[in-house]
């Protein structure tokens, strides 16, 4: 078993999610599937050969709202940590803290050694009508006007530490927001594993 380091938990993800046009009698469903680079170059070397694959889904209530449900598959994600106490420290300067594990894109692109791994994310979550404007994630997740609605976020980052030695980045979210109540998380965990500790 490694040696387990426990972080505090903060954080935010930014998607914008979009979907097929719908059949509002049955609901409708579309496939996601893309690819990212870190720089608008086309130098193939700046590639991680990050994929992401995925649905959206949509479902007519009765109540006349739509419920959305949301999987996303993701391999070689880029991942970095960073430490809260130096990210408060710096006056929330992300860009100008140093990471704790990994690299940051910015610097991946200048060179450095990425951390990769898997991430799986699923969210569901509740909107107006069928085939209204599909939210950007962090408007779900900081308003209550998308509730009820829930989220499940799950990573393993490989990666190096700043003296060299390897270690894993692991993330867990599980969290439900009812309506008009603020999210409540039954699972949060940010752990550096250092294997063979």
């Amino acid at each position: 078993m490694g040696e387990i380091k426990r972080l505090p938990t903060k954080g935010r993800m930014r998607s914008t999610f979009r979907r097929a046009p719908t059949d509002q009698s049955r609901g409708s469903s579309a496939g996601l599937h893309g690819e990212t680079r870190l720089s608008k170059s086309e130098d193939p070397s700046l590639s991680l050969n990050t994929r992401v694959t995925g649905q959206v889904r949509e479902c007519t209530l009765a109540d006349g709202r739509a419920r959305i449900t949301v999987a996303l598959v993701t391999a070689n994600a880029l991942g970095f940590a960073q430490s809260i106490e130096e990210i408060i420290t710096n006056e929330f300067d992300f860009a100008g803290t140093a990471t704790i594990l990994g690299a940051k894109a910015v610097d991946v692109v200048a060179g450095a050694a990425p951390a990769k791994g898997p991430v799986k994310f699923t969210t569901s979550f509740t909107i107006e009508e069928p085939g209204a404007p599909l939210p950007d994630f962090l408007d779900v997740v900081n308003t209550v006007e998308y509730a009820p609605a829930s989220l499940v976020f799950e990573s393993k980052t490989i990666g190096r530490l700043p003296d060299g030695q390897r270690a894993f980045l692991e993330i867990e979210q599980v969290a439900t927001q009812a309506e008009g109540a603020d999210w409540t998380y039954s699972v949060e965990t940010v752990e550096i594993v250092i294997p063979g500790r």
